[in-house]
């Protein structure tokens, strides 16, 4: 049996530096995680295009956690992807931005879950698969696309997709946890 070399994560690697690299919170260095979460109530016949507009975070947020839990919903899927903040506010950018998609992330976290039987809590953050490793350790405006930080607060939501919900009453939750450097 061949024992291969030793290999070290990047932040392992900036710490064994000469002179040594600080790693930022978040990103090879020890944060304090926040959680923040909510949930709606569906109705019936929430028809595809319904957001659900369930946390705020600030746009230099590392996200460590995407969790999703359901009642039934009779039937229905949803996306989970990111949008600037919808109230003027919050947002650093503009209030022209306010409420609208960020670049192509309608879909970074989640594609099509299916809500129509219950969901147990589920850490949906890498099911879509454009919430790569890569992005687990960069600030949220980073990982959704963007080539600049907005500042100010972006909006994680979740969005019926291709199949409408029928029965709706059943609580709809989405937990965050993340970091900020």
């Amino acid at each position: 049996m061949t024992i291969g070399p030793t290999q070290k994560s990047a932040g392992i690697t900036n710490l064994d530096a000469t002179p040594a690299v600080a790693n930022t919170a978040g990103n090879g260095a020890p944060g304090r995680n926040k959680v923040v979460d909510g949930f709606v109530t569906p109705a019936a016949a929430d028809a595809a295009g319904t957001k659900y507009i369930m946390v705020r975070v600030p746009s230099q947020a590392v996200i460590k956690n995407v969790t999703l839990a359901s009642e039934a919903q009779g039937a229905g899927a949803v996306d989970c992807g990111v949008y600037y903040a919808d109230d003027v506010r919050y947002l650093a950018g503009g209030s022209a931005l306010a409420g609208t998609l960020v670049a192509s992330a309608s879909q970074l976290f989640a594609s099509d879950v299916s809500i129509a039987a219950k969901v147990q809590p589920t850490n949906i953050m890498f099911e879509s698969g454009n919430y790569t490793f890569e992005k687990w350790s960069q600030p949220l405006w980073q990982a959704a696309g963007l080539t600049v930080d907005p500042g100010g607060m972006l909006d994680i939501l979740l969005v019926v997709h291709t199949t409408d919900i029928t029965t709706g009453t059943g609580k709809l939750y989405l937990s965050v946890a993340y970091i900020e450097p």
